[in-house]
This record gives structure tokens, sequence and C-alpha cells, in this order.
């Protein structure tokens, strides 16, 4: 609503989707400009991933295989048409990847190349403010790279000091330009506050104080706790999030101190609260997966109702139906289910493409391959308060993508396999 009404904007979201829409809307006032964006910007990527592997001797038949599993991946056929800040931000996810892999492979020559270090800077900025937890996993990421590569440890200091930067420049005087204010709902409060219902369920020991404050959000004999969803509890009537807003802190500290006096019960929620992270099969918690429903009555719904008049109006409704059933027929049975749409198997997967190739090379760094995905998923273990496969649409981007990198020749010699980066020197 944000995005097309005259209303003041807030970071709840990230702020800088809305204006992205806003500034594309203006071309052409329309959800199908978003869509026509992502989906270039998805191609783009996705192309200069493809064009390193030719550089780097794959066959073209194998580009081009890979570009197809790509393009019609059933991940790939709903995602980039989906408005959700999740798109932008996974393919600023897969961008980083394929950087940070051309670092990996050149053993950090690539780098070297002022441009290159522009790429770096822009999709850096781009991860971390299309998704709040991006700028946490981006700076781990970078650290990390930072006590591997010692010969180019001054320019990705230099990266990310320019990232952070630029992260700030944002979220405070462009914010402010455009009147962006933080929002009444503190992001970090459902996932602590589903912590602490984990905590109730258990019957964890409650101090008066503790027990006192707990009760002005909700009467305590009613708290609901299910781990694969923070929403049975969060949107229940009365259910007073004002009191979260205002006391963030509080908030911090019955979590801590909940968590102290039986930290068994907190690591058994985030194991459960984070089913579709590590769980490949059914079972256990539901999997949300695209916004294209289908109704009660035969028909397809793909537009939320709204207030700005946006309908839904296909102009190729044969093609809407055939996509819908194609989803169904990957993601009810449980084999191509757990291929195609369970993240977990794309995470797993990138694991184990960078573990063959650090023993296929002999080279252990090969295993920085996998960082980012490692980290990316590794967060979401802690902090996933709903089964919304989209928060990891970047892993499953860079999932695919890998399935590419088991074709890159053994050339024998690192000189070989640097030789492309050799003319990226300053």
């Amino acid at each position: 609503g944000q995005a097309v009404a005259k209303v003041p904007l807030d970071n709840r979201n990230p702020a800088i989707y809305t204006l992205l829409i806003r500034l594309l809307t203006t071309v052409s006032n329309t959800p199908a400009i978003v869509a026509f964006a992502q989906i270039l910007a998805l191609s783009l990527v996705t192309a200069g991933g493809i064009r390193f592997l030719l550089n780097q001797h794959i066959s073209v038949k194998t580009a081009w295989i890979l570009s197809l599993i790509m393009a019609f991946s059933p991940v790939n056929l709903f995602f980039p048409i989906t408005i959700w800040k999740d798109v932008p931000y996974g393919i600023s996810m897969l961008a980083v990847f394929l950087i940070l892999l051309q670092i990996v492979i050149s053993d950090g020559v690539w780098l070297k190349k002022r441009s290159n270090r522009i790429w770096l800077i822009l999709s850096g900025i781009c991860l971390s403010l299309f998704r709040h937890n991006g700028f946490p996993v981006l700076v781990a990421t970078l650290v990390i790279f930072l006590l591997f590569y010692h010969q180019i440890r001054g320019l990705l200091f230099e990266a990310l000091v320019v990232i952070i930067a630029a992260y700030g420049l944002v979220l405070g005087p462009v914010y402010s330009v455009f009147h962006v204010t933080k929002g009444n709902d503190n992001g970090i409060n459902p996932i602590l506050v589903h912590y602490i219902s984990a905590h109730i369920e258990a019957e964890t020991p409650l101090s008066e104080s503790e027990r006192t404050w707990l009760n002005q959000v909700y009467p305590l004999d009613q708290w609901k706790y299910d781990p694969c969803v923070i929403n049975n509890l969060w949107f229940l009537p009365g259910f007073n999030e004002k009191v979260l807003q205002e006391n963030p802190k509080e908030v911090m500290n019955i979590f801590l101190s909940l968590s102290k006096k039986a930290p068994a019960v907190s690591l058994r929620h985030a194991f459960q609260s984070s089913n579709m992270i590590w769980k490949i099969q059914h079972g256990g918690c539901y999997l949300y997966r695209i916004g294209l429903l289908g109704q009660s009555d035969g028909t397809l719904k793909w537009v939320e109702a709204n207030q700005f008049g946006v309908v839904q109006e296909s102009k190729l409704p044969k093609l809407t139906d055939l996509l819908f059933n194609f989803f169904l027929k990957t993601a009810g049975p449980t084999f191509p289910d757990a291929i195609f749409w369970r993240p977990a198997i794309y995470t797993y997967w990138t694991l184990f493409v960078s573990t063959i190739l650090a023993l296929r090379f002999s080279k252990p760094k090969y295993l920085l391959i996998g960082l980012l995905t490692l980290v990316q998923s590794g967060m979401m273990l802690f902090i996933t308060i709903a089964q919304d496969m989209r928060y990891q649409y970047g892993v499953m981007l860079i999932g695919i993508f890998c399935t590419g990198l088991l074709f890159l020749p053994k050339l024998g010699n690192t000189e070989i396999m640097n030789s492309d980066f050799d003319r990226s020197e300053d």
C-alpha cells in the first residue's frame, strides 16, 4: 500500500523496495513493471554467471543447459513475477555469490580490478538493504573471507567499509529525505516472542515481574505455542503489540532470562521452528510456497483484495491454469516436492558441490563457495518465525547455479584456471 498510496513510508519491510516500486510505477502504473524488472535483473545476473563459467572453459552445451534449468526451474517460473522483497534479495544474494565464486576460483586475483570491486560493493549494498537480515549475513561472510585471503585483505576491507557506510547513509540521511520512519514494529520482537511462547509452553519458571509484564501482552494462561509459526499467537484478538513495541529491551531481557534458565527449551524451539531450513521431506510443519492460489470454486487468485484498484486480469488465462497445474504436480508428490520446493535440498546441494570441487581440485579454499549459503541458512536456523520458502529464495538460486560448477574442467594448473583473471589487474 505504501508503494502506491500517498502515505508515510516505514522500514518494517525494507523501505528500499517500496521506493523501488514507486520509481518503477512512474514508468508504467502496473505491478507488471515490477515483475519485468525482477525478471530482467535475474536474467542479467544469471547471464553474468554463465559467462564466467564459459570463461572457465565449460562447454557451450553445458552453458545452455544450465541457462534452461535456471529459466524453467519451478521456483523461477513463479518467484520473479511475485512482488516480494525476498525476490530482489534473492537476486542480490546470487550476485554476491557469483562475485565470491570468482574471488575463490581466481584465488583473489579477480578482485584486483577496480570495476570488479565496484560490482562487489553494489551487490553487497543491495543484499544489505532488501532484507533486514541481509546486512549481518553479508558482513559475516566478508569478514570470514578477510581471514582466508591475506593478499587481498585490504581490498576486501575497503569494500566492506564502503558497504557499511552506504548502508548507514541509506538508513540515515536518505531515508530521512523520504521521511521513512522505523515503523511501529520492532522486527526482532516476533522472533523473541516466539521463543518466549516456547518457554511458557514448557513451563519455564517465571519471576513475578516477568509474569506481570507478560500478562500485559496477553494473559499467560491463553498463550498459544506453535513452533512452525508465530501468527497463531501474534494475531490473537487482544494481543497487545504496543507493549512490545514500547519496551523492546524488556522483551530481550525476558528472552535472555528464560534462555539462561532453560537453554534446552530455546535450542529445541530453534530446531523445530527452522523446519524448512534443514528438513527435506514432508511432515513437521507446513511449507508456504507461492502466492498463486486455487480457490474452492476452481478459479485462481494471485492478487490480494486491495483498495487501490489493482485487479488480476490475465492476458493468457490458459497459461495461468497450465502453470498452476504444473505447480500442483511438482509440489504435491513427495519426491518432486523435495527436489524442487524444499529450501533445505538447495543448501545441502551447494555444500555438496563446494566439497566436491575442493576435493577434485585439491583446494580447501573452494569450500568457501558454500559460505554465503551456510551463513544465510545458519542465521535462519535461529530467526525463522514462519515456514515461508521465499526467505531462502537466494539459497535456492545459488543451489540451482551450483549445478553448473560440477562441469568445470580439470585443466590441471592454477595458472590455467586463473589465466582469464590475469588480465583483470589494474
